[in-house]
């Protein structure tokens, strides 16, 4: 039912990744183009950075440190359960995780992902980056199928300003209007983006990258929210707050 509503269906099954193209002449998605050589969910994001990392190679990129200017705000009213770094919620058969990810983390899932050295995302050499980046994990133990719509997965900062996360569509509209075309490499990419509808099988778990554009420099907080919609129907709302770094004074 999901699939005829042009629906992206992905699976996970010991470590193995596949993307279903959804039924109805919809345009073809891509398929992940290698197993992904991750720990099985129960590490959690956690374990799935940690290899990100070990790809990464602890490389550092230009603007990395205007990336960072954001942190978890674990005080925030109605915050969840902040791990490490992670932002929790966890419900009967289901569980919700997110992580704020930097440009190296970023290129790195991506090449672990698809086998692809590209990251249409990636800023110029000594710019801060133009994009903030979050890596979402859903785990569906139900008996049914979880939903998720990235359009619902608002970013909303203090000052009102709201972004939905971007996919190839938003970001050849980008190139356009900087007068080049985008790069056909950059496609592949697609696979790793959560900008389309997505439905999580029973017994199974998908992670994938939520990509928004970087917020006005005199933001002092934001929150991503992520709504689920479980199989009886109910939606849980998450919503995930950060606030600005305060800069040392000298």
């Amino acid at each position: 039912r999901l699939a005829a509503m042009g629906v992206r269906i992905v699976a996970r099954n010991g470590g193995v990744a596949t993307v279903r193209e959804p039924a109805g002449g919809s345009p073809p998605y891509a398929i992940l183009r290698r197993v992904l050589r991750f720990p099985r969910i129960n590490t959690g994001l956690s374990g799935l950075l940690l290899s990100v990392a070990l790809a990464a190679g602890g490389a550092a990129h230009a603007g990395e440190a205007a990336d960072a200017r954001y942190e978890p705000d674990p005080a925030a009213k109605e915050a969840p359960e902040l791990r490490g770094s992670t932002w929790v919620e966890e419900g009967e058969g289901y569980a919700i995780r997110l992580q704020k990810i930097d440009e190296s983390e970023r290129q790195a899932f991506i090449l672990a992902s698809t086998g692809l050295p590209t990251d249409p995302f990636a800023g110029r050499p000594g710019q801060p980056p133009r994009f903030l980046s979050f890596l979402l994990e859903i785990e569906n133990q139900t008996a049914g199928e979880l939903a998720l719509n990235p359009l619902d997965c608002w970013l909303k900062t203090n000052r009102g300003k709201i972004e939905t996360p971007l996919g190839m569509t938003d970001l050849s509209f980008l190139y356009h209007v900087a007068g080049a075309e985008l790069p056909p490499a950059y496609e592949n990419v697609s696979s790793v983006l959560l900008a389309h509808p997505v439905a999580v099988a029973s017994e199974d778990s998908m992670h994938g990258l939520l990509v928004y554009r970087t917020v006005e420099p005199r933001t002092k907080t934001f929150r991503v929210d992520v709504q689920l919609i479980l199989p009886d129907g109910n939606v849980v709302r998450f919503a995930a707050p950060y606030r600005r770094i305060k800069e040392k004074q000298d």
